[in-house]
């Protein structure tokens, strides 16, 4: 039981690279796994889980919005893919939804 929480409390969220979202021709976003650090500063739930923004939710500054997100990635040599969580600011969330618009 502890171990499948301790896997969800690092593979739940990510953290997202949004710094080519508007490359054409579909934009290209990179996720990884928050590291121990991030998680236990709530890097990625309680601020921005964008790699380049820090910004925190305060009621009168900006709220964070949570996007389900597929993820593929290899582990141990095999091909994986998940649904992710990450939670963003008005700003980032416009970016990485820049060509769904």
């Amino acid at each position: 039981m502890a171990q499948t929480y301790h896997n969800n409390l690092y593979h739940n969220f990510v953290i997202g690279d949004l710094s080519r979202a508007r490359v054409p021709p579909k934009g290209q976003v990179g996720f990884r796994w928050r590291t121990k650090k991030e998680v236990e500063s709530g890097k990625g739930v309680n601020t921005c889980g964008s790699k380049h923004c820090g910004t925190s939710p305060s009621p009168s500054k900006c709220e964070l919005t949570e996007f389900e997100v597929p993820f593929k990635y290899k582990e141990k040599g095999e091909q994986k893919m998940e649904l992710v969580k990450i939670r963003l600011c008005s700003d980032c969330g416009d970016e990485l939804n820049y060509f769904h618009s």
